[in-house]
């Protein structure tokens, strides 16, 4: 069984938070505003599930025996529309069986089910399989982020031009090197753009944000045999969100890696801490926004 969850570098209990957000970039505190937390709670028994939103994969599941999770959706969403797809697939290599998968999808809204989707039918076939959910909702009074404001840099060709690979490979670099160093405020400078959205996004103050990100940072660096992994090849960059957001992946051929990793040991095991990397431009510059 196999499964995947984006909560980019995510502590849940920073979403039971609640408290005024801060703009990026000029650091001045917004109007206090209700906090909404949107999650997609997912239970899925032999069925594979695939969740998109705003065009960034937040989770997937490859249709082991059973799957829960709850997944936040704050920190990829826009004020406004925001666009869903759920593809649902039975299980590689399982034989066809009626009756043996099911899947419940709620999304929720502060605790409140908004939609709900239950699968499958009950004349399901062999047919039936996959199966997509498409929809959307609006979020009222969500602030608007950064990430709704950063420039489109992907051509219609779905190249990123040289020069820009070329600022982005510097930023992770910068990055990796705070990280060897245990750097805490270098860190944070690299990510203050970063930590200013999120705390938006989360409806939470950019300072906890901060520190609590810091906590973690500071008690995995102080592990055994702390250390961060080298390139095995360059980065490869790939384009998600209407082309203005780039993630950056380390370039090791059919071996995709997240462009930072952390390892320690613990348990008497060598633990991954991974840190997915997704670089925007703003005021024509790039910064690390996710």
């Amino acid at each position: 069984m196999y499964m995947y969850v984006r909560i980019a570098v995510l502590s849940l209990c920073a979403l039971a938070l609640a408290g005024c957000a801060q703009t990026p970039a000029t650091g001045n505190t917004s109007a206090p505003r209700r906090a909404q937390h949107y999650v997609f709670d997912v239970e899925a028994e032999n069925a594979g599930v695939d969740l998109v939103l705003n065009g960034t994969e937040l989770a997937w599941f490859d249709g082991g025996k059973f799957w829960s999770s709850s997944i936040p959706l704050n920190d990829w969403m826009v004020s406004g529309t925001n666009t869903f797809e759920i593809s649902v697939f039975w299980p590689e290599g399982v034989k066809f069986t009626p009756g043996i998968s099911s899947v419940k999808i709620a999304l929720n809204l502060n605790g409140e089910t908004k939609q709900e989707w239950r699968l499958p039918d009950a004349d399901e076939t062999p047919q039936s399989w996959p199966r997509t959910i498409s929809g959307s909702f609006r979020a009222e009074g969500f602030p608007k982020l950064l990430i709704e404001k950063a420039s489109t840099v992907i051509s219609s060709t779905g190249a990123l031009p040289q020069e820009d690979q070329q600022e982005i490979s510097t930023l992770a670099g910068e990055l990796m090197s705070a990280f060897t160093n245990r750097d805490i405020d270098a860190i944070d400078e690299l990510f203050k753009y970063k930590y200013a959205d999120l705390s938006m996004a989360r409806f939470v103050s950019t300072s906890s944000l901060k520190a609590e990100m810091d906590d973690i940072y500071r008690e995995i660096m102080e592990k055994d045999r702390f250390a961060v992994q080298p390139l095995f090849g360059r980065y490869n960059f790939q384009s998600t969100a209407n082309d203005f957001l780039v993630k950056a992946m380390q370039g090791r051929i059919g071996f995709p890696e997240p462009a930072l990793v952390l390892t320690y040991r613990e348990g008497g095991r060598t633990r991954r801490y991974e840190v997915d990397l997704y670089f925007a431009k703003i005021d024509n510059a790039w910064v690390i926004l996710r």
